[in-house]
């Protein structure tokens, strides 16, 4: 039987061959609906995460989840799988100029597996993305023996414009299906929509305006790209870089004496606190914080009392409470910053060393509870790099507020 080698670019078909173009296009629908339809796992996956760990313990949590809620990806994932199967065959029959059996099924292994992240563990899924990546970039770079023979299209080119500017461009150049932007701009499809106009964008500008000379048209696509990689890159950036320096200007020139006596009072810790502390250290030992640093201390903590023995910062219990674990990161991370300024502002160095990181302490500021700390455990001054990467996620140590 005679093999069908004609360009066949319907979503799904195992006849024919797809071009480069149009198994992109083809990878940007599969894509869009594995993330739909990963959408409950992953939404459950985020309210389940409660420690560092718990984020690269998705398997775990996935065999601990509710059946319906299994049912769902699995069968999601089949039928993301079922979709993919024929767009790699026509690909690599397209690559091979036959059908290769062999080459299809590894492929699709590859490419099967990533689909099933939630059931792989971490460095499993780590070491086959790494492949299926490897086996992607072949598949989108090889030239077709098939359609590297035919004439060259020039509304198959990618648009860098279109990509770029979407829905600007979209209105330019008469093509208002790239306002679907607008929907997709709050979501994870953003990215793969801003592909998929690249992709069209060509095709869609030709089809919009009336061009009697290629030679304009690629003049005109060649003016937009510069025109958005321009916008993107210098005059955006610009626009939102120039007013956060005037403001970090003002805020180191002016911070110092922008805070009254009522954020005095606030940063005061609580008498409890207070005569604990005085037994540890003297109040020559206490560190002053001024400008910046200041300013996000404020900002960030109810209240803060750094000694040469310990960095305290309070959190209110209700927000400590309402936080994700990312959050709590995040404050972490920036009383981290708070101090290494502070230290290098005093001569200290910029970089914080481990006994500076292991006196960062978050405290509750009802109660005074501990809430969060450095992992005491790990010696980062004598630890290889190899098991500072092996305990890079047990760094911080969170606590629960006590009923």
């Amino acid at each position: 039987m005679t093999e069908n080698f004609d360009i066949n670019t319907k979503f799904y078909s195992y006849e024919g061959i797809l071009g480069r173009r149009d198994y992109c296009i083809n990878l940007v629908y599969i894509s869009a609906i594995s993330l739909a339809l990963n959408i409950p796992f992953t939404v459950y996956w985020w309210i389940k995460c409660s420690s560092m760990e718990d984020i690269f313990r998705y398997n775990v949590i996935f065999m601990n989840a509710p059946i319906l809620l299994k049912l769902i990806s699995l069968l999601g994932t089949a039928a993301v799988i079922t979709l993919l199967i024929p767009t790699i065959h026509r690909r690599i029959r397209d690559i091979c100029a036959e059908t290769n059996i062999y080459w299809t099924t590894i492929c699709t292994i590859f490419f099967g597996l990533t689909n099933f992240w939630f059931m792989l563990p971490f460095t499993t899924y780590m070491a086959v993305f790494c492949v299926a990546s490897i086996v992607g970039l072949y598949l989108l770079f090889m030239p077709g023996k098939i359609t590297s023979r035919l004439p060259y299209d020039y509304t198959k080119d990618f648009n860098w414009g279109a990509f770029l500017g979407t829905w600007m461009w979209g209105l330019y150049n008469r093509s208002y299906i790239t306002l679907f932007m607008w929907a997709a701009s709050a979501t994870p499809l953003s990215g793969l929509f801003q592909i998929y106009c690249g992709l069209k964008g060509n095709e869609w500008a030709y089809k919009g305006k009336k061009w009697n000379d290629v030679k304009a048209f690629n003049k005109s696509q060649k003016r937009q790209t510069i025109f958005f990689v321009c916008l993107n890159f210098l005059i955006i950036p610009a626009l939102f870089i120039l007013p956060l320096i005037i403001i970090m200007a003002l805020i180191v020139a002016f911070g110092g004496d922008c805070q009254n006596s009522a954020s005095v009072d606030r940063v005061t810790p609580p008498p409890a606190i207070e005569q604990k502390v005085e037994n540890k250290s003297t109040s020559t030992d206490k560190i002053e914080l001024s400008g910046i640093y200041k300013s996000m201390a404020n900002i960030y903590f109810d209240s803060y009392e750094l000694t040469e023995n310990e960095y305290r910062f309070y959190v209110s219990e209700k927000d400590w409470e309402s936080y994700t674990i990312f959050e709590k990161l995040d404050l972490m991370s920036t009383a981290n910053k708070i101090i290494k300024g502070c230290r290098y502002k005093n001569g200290c160095g910029y970089r914080t060393n481990s006994d500076a990181i292991e006196k960062i302490k978050l405290y509750s500021t009802e109660k005074h509870q501990l809430l969060g700390e450095f992992n005491k455990d790990i010696d980062f001054d004598n630890a290889s790099a190899k098991d500072i990467f092996k305990n890079m996620f047990k760094i911080f140590k969170f606590y629960e507020i006590e009923k």
